[in-house]
């Protein structure tokens, strides 16, 4: 019988010790028969949150599907999954953030549906349940194939913890970009979707818990953040026709303002509406937006 190809699962950790077990217990709990574990400890040698997650990760010492290595200083989420990339030896790439958790079929639903594709496909994704605080819901992007204009217009929720990736494809596009501080799935999935296609196991098989850890809203840094996606992706984006371009800068500009009307700075929603080709229509969308999200605590 043909053995089931190896599958890495790559788990970087940051100020996550409290909840990093259960992401690897997830992991260790599959279907799926082939799997390795490489947890990538990014908090810095000798720190508080480095000591109690090498502790915590003492529970699988004498399980050898299970690597925990740690970086001598924090050098971010890039460079974590690079070095757990590194250090893995599977056919194909998973990548789980340390306080999200798979379901036990996820991985075997990603193979079952990789194993069918031709090789213009690259990347598998699932949907997922997620949790902030008492509301809950599952979604599953609806867009395959050729998915890069919804992605950059932000139509589809298709994050690191939901991919499993072709490590020839990985290796092609020479992994995350370790100058990327946040963002850093959307910069790696767009370059890989400017070649290569998507596919959806169709199934919900992550759980994402919003922690809300080191998440204040910072509009500054929210918009600093973006404009540095933006300005990395904009050979990408140009390429394609003006009024699609046009459409996604508008999104994204968007969302900028979107982050200012959630810290009341209202200078910032009116400086980057006025950035877009219609800034009424995007005044309306963040107040839809408001209404919408109020609306579902209101029922609570």
């Amino acid at each position: 019988m043909k053995t089931a190809p190896l599958i890495s699962v790559i788990i970087p950790t940051h100020s996550g010790s409290q909840v990093i077990c259960r992401a690897v217990d997830s992991v260790l709990s599959q279907t799926y028969p082939n799997i390795e574990v490489v947890v990538v400890d990014d908090n810095g040698k000798g720190s508080e949150e480095q000591i109690t997650t090498e502790k915590a990760m003492k529970k699988y010492a004498s399980d050898d599907r299970v690597k925990y290595l740690a970086h001598d200083v924090s050098l971010h989420g890039s460079a974590a999954r690079n070095t757990g990339v590194k250090h893995s030896s599977g056919e194909f790439i998973s990548l789980l953030d340390d306080d999200d958790y798979f379901l036990p079929n996820n991985l075997e639903e990603h193979y079952e549906t990789q194993k069918c594709l031709d090789d213009s496909y690259g990347v598998t994704f699932c949907g997922m349940h997620i949790v902030r605080g008492k509301i809950e819901e599952d979604i599953i992007a609806k867009q395959e194939g050729n998915v890069l204009v919804d992605f950059l217009m932000g139509r589809m929720r298709v994050g690191s913890s939901l991919v499993m990736i072709r490590r020839s494809v990985y290796d092609e596009f020479n992994g995350f970009d370790e100058s990327f501080k946040r963002h850093q799935d959307w910069e790696f999935l767009t370059r890989i979707f400017t070649k290569y296609k998507l596919a959806s196991t169709h199934k919900i098989g992550v759980v994402k818990i919003n922690l809300d850890r080191n998440n204040a809203t910072n509009p500054q840094k929210f918009e600093s953040n973006r404009i540095y996606f933006l300005t990395k992706m904009k050979s990408i984006i140009d390429s394609l026709p003006a009024k699609t371009a046009r459409d996604i800068y508008d999104m994204h500009y968007t969302f900028i303002a979107k982050e200012y009307f959630r810290s009341r700075q209202f200078g910032g929603v009116i400086r980057w509406c006025m950035k877009t080709s219609r800034p009424l229509g995007s005044m309306f969308d963040i107040l839809r937006s408001a209404f919408v999200y109020f609306s579902k605590m209101a029922k609570i």
